[in-house]
């Protein structure tokens, strides 16, 4: 049954009741919630579960500094179990069992566990539906995506040019895309610890802690980004972009600015690029007065996992 977030005063998720919040931050939260759930229903990738914490965000708070466990991690753990268990009893009763059926996908050499895995699979064999053109290289959609947003915000002073990304386990390449116009500052965000300290350790100044945190943080002490780089080569979720949104509403943008959002296919019901046309009408709404979408671009590319990821672009800049 669909929620409704005038009519739910409790979220079903967390428990937590609503009381004084506004109609826009309860919605997000319900969402939030909702997309925590199946983020996290596959446990760590230390082996641990929700269940062996006292609540969601305490699970959460460690998975942060372990790593998730994805759908397909698990699913392969789960055969491994299965096949362990399998040999198991194999030895102690002596009798021969018949090899586990998996499903290979007809189009490449690819091979999985389960038929629903391998419908989630074909997805990445069909023609993009919007965006235009073939699948793309990341690396390279995104070099073409900043060398766009370069041409404007070449024209924002450089003290105005502040920048926050994702530079996962390559702060020297972020670095190196963003050098195009270059910035005042680049926040580089990271919430697994590990990877935080090794890239502190090669000497880049990366913040250790969850990116829509620190983005709010930034936008609530006065910053004024130039970009937005949301690179998560993971699940965006739509309540994750409605974070961004609100920074947006909040005033965050600087008079030329770009925001740039990657994400994925999540199930078979429901993939990222709904969430991202979902997301581009509420940009439009959220854009302040006096400004106007100046340009638009989107972009499909195959991840490492063989996903079907997309990068989209908005270009955002105040009216002379």
């Amino acid at each position: 049954m669909a929620i409704s977030p005038s009519k739910t005063k409790k979220c079903p998720t967390c428990k937590r009741k609503r009381g004084d919040i506004s109609y826009g931050a309860w919605w997000a939260h319900l969402n939030r919630c909702s997309d925590n759930r199946e983020k996290y229903r596959y446990g760590c990738k230390c082996g641990k579960r929700e269940k062996d914490f006292k609540s969601l965000k305490a699970f959460a708070t460690h998975a942060y500094r372990c790593g998730l466990r994805t759908r397909n991690e698990a699913i392969q753990e789960a055969a491994k179990e299965r096949a362990a268990k399998a040999a198991d009893t194999k030895k102690k009763t002596k009798k021969t069992k018949k090899t586990k059926k998996t499903f290979p996908c007809k189009k490449c050499t690819s091979v999985f566990a389960s038929h629903a895995a391998l419908i989630t699979h074909t997805w990445i064999h069909q023609n993009p539906s919007f965006g235009g053109g073939e699948w793309g290289d990341k690396d390279e959609i995104r070099y073409a995506l900043q060398l766009c947003a370069a041409q404007r915000l070449k024209r924002l002073d450089r003290a105005k040019r502040i920048a926050i990304c994702l530079p996962g386990q390559r702060p020297d390449h972020e670095s190196a895309l963003l050098s195009n116009p270059g910035f005042k500052k680049i926040h580089m965000v990271e919430r697994i610890e590990k990877t935080c300290m090794a890239n502190r350790e090669k000497g880049f100044d990366v913040y250790h802690g969850d990116f829509l945190v620190v983005l709010n943080d930034l936008v609530n002490s006065g910053t004024r980004l130039a970009l937005i780089d949301y690179d998560l080569c993971g699940t965006i979720t739509f309540s994750d972009g409605i974070e961004i949104v609100n920074a947006i509403r909040m005033g965050g943008l600087a008079d030329i600015a770009a925001i740039r959002m990657t994400c994925c296919r999540r199930n078979t019901r429901r993939d990222g690029e709904k969430d991202i046309l979902a997301l581009n009408r509420e940009i439009e709404l959220a854009v302040p007065p006096g400004h106007s979408i100046v340009g638009r671009d989107n972009h499909r590319y195959v991840g490492k996992d063989r996903s079907a990821m997309v990068t989209s672009q908005w270009l955002i800049e105040k009216e002379s």
